[in-house]
């Protein structure tokens, strides 16, 4: 059995980031419409590097925090009977923002970090992992 490496279609994927033109519209402000950071409209959704910049990971996770609770007390409010759908499949949907947020964040501290985003992940753990606790002791 021959196995194929994965890096063509990594780098492939990088060229296809790489060549988007960026949007003159985006700005620091634009990051606020959170929905353009989960749907990027590039192939495989890949995240669009041209307009996502360090200082967009903090307010984007930090509302990814606060919209994952909310989503989290409807479901704990919810007032219909428990059910495997409204309450397992449903925490299993919470949390896309951040989910979209941090992975990206992560990934970049991984394989292309710098001193802000250490020092960035240094800030946020502590938060997140207080986020995390809040909702699995709920």
């Amino acid at each position: 059995m021959r196995i194929t490496p994965t890096f063509p279609l990594l780098s492939l994927l990088s060229m296809t980031i790489a060549c988007n033109e960026p949007d003159p519209e985006a700005s620091v402000d634009t990051f606020l419409d959170f929905d353009r950071f989960i749907t990027t409209g590039l192939p495989y959704n890949a995240p669009d590097f041209n307009w996502i910049k360090q200082d967009n990971f903090k307010p984007a996770i930090e509302e990814g925090m606060k919209l994952q609770l909310a989503e989290v007390e409807a479901i704990v409010t919810n007032p219909e009977p428990a059910t495997f759908a409204n309450t397992v499949e449903a925490l299993e949907r919470t949390g896309r923002l951040l989910s979209r947020a941090t992975s990206v964040m992560y990934s970049l501290v991984g394989a292309h970090t710098n001193e802000g985003l250490q020092k960035l992940r240094a800030e946020l753990s502590p938060q997140l992992s207080a986020h995390s606790d809040a909702i699995s002791m709920d």
